[in-house]
């Protein structure tokens, strides 16, 4: 529908200008008409342009809404949004050269004792956080003794963890403190590596700990059991992926290792 009769030059002005409206859209319409449709439903009311034999809603009262399709656009302005039905791409962003996912370029983050709300079921606690974390970059803490994860607890999503015993509201009212630490998610994270996994090679009097990685000096951090060792007293920093304890573990034992990567 293009209704003709209005010229405006440079300078000229209206006011309380609105578009047509209604619940069902106009016949025979033409590229670039505005429609605004009224309807209930909130996923349908909302102002939309007619574009390519389209209506494309730009936005309603309780959202904006962006273009949407299977594959990303070929063509695009820096900052453009666009959200594919490809669940490996989702929404992106176009940087100026590329599409990128909005998150990217966002920094982790460490979050200390972080706050979370306590749920049990007949077998196991579950710890709910406000904001999601890193998988892999949880550090639990249960009367100050660490825990271990996958063993004492498993990362059952990026906003909750599940302890594999109870702790009840009586327990946590009387003192029984639980602390978790975390990196939330994003791609320039820390060289920080948590829980990491290790060989054991037990020797005479010694167990031996080899990583996959190499750690940098001075950066380990050894939890045996739950309790913190010291580095030059009850183990050295053997080789630059390799500690040695200065005495043998028991079989059942949990070792837990934190560490800075070499760069």
């Amino acid at each position: 529908m293009k209704v003709f009769g209005v010229q405006l030059q440079e300078g000229s002005s209206i006011s309380n200008l609105t578009v047509a409206s209604g619940t069902a859209f106009p016949d025979l319409p033409n590229d670039a008409e505005l429609f605004y449709r009224t309807d209930a439903d909130t996923r349908v009311v909302g102002l939309y342009v007619y574009i390519g034999g389209v209506w494309e809603r730009l936005a309603s009262a309780s959202a904006v809404t962006i273009p949407s399709g299977a594959s990303l656009p070929t063509q695009a302005s820096i900052g453009d949004l666009f959200y594919s039905s490809d669940p490996a791409i989702g929404l992106s962003i176009f940087n100026g050269s590329a599409w990128e996912s909005p998150g990217s370029n966002v920094s982790a983050i460490d979050v200390y004792d972080a706050l979370f709300t306590t749920t049990q079921t007949d077998t196991a606690t579950l710890l709910n956080f406000m904001t999601k974390y890193s998988l892999g970059s949880t550090r639990v803490w249960v009367g100050g003794v660490r825990q271990k994860r996958n063993v004492d607890y498993v990362e059952s999503s990026q906003n909750e963890i599940s302890l594999n015993y109870i702790v009840s509201d009586v327990d946590i009212a009387s003192g029984l403190n639980i602390v978790v630490d975390y990196i939330t998610p994003g791609t320039t994270a820390t060289n920080n590596v948590y829980d990491a996994p290790f060989n054991e090679t037990e020797g005479p009097g010694t167990t031996i700990i080899d990583f996959i990685g190499n750690y940098g000096a001075g950066s380990t951090r050894v939890w045996v059991d739950g309790l913190r060792q010291k580095r030059n007293i009850d183990y050295i920093e053997s080789a630059s992926n390799r500690i040695t304890l200065n005495f043998n573990v028991l079989p059942e034992s949990n070792i837990i290792v934190d560490y800075v990567a070499a760069l």
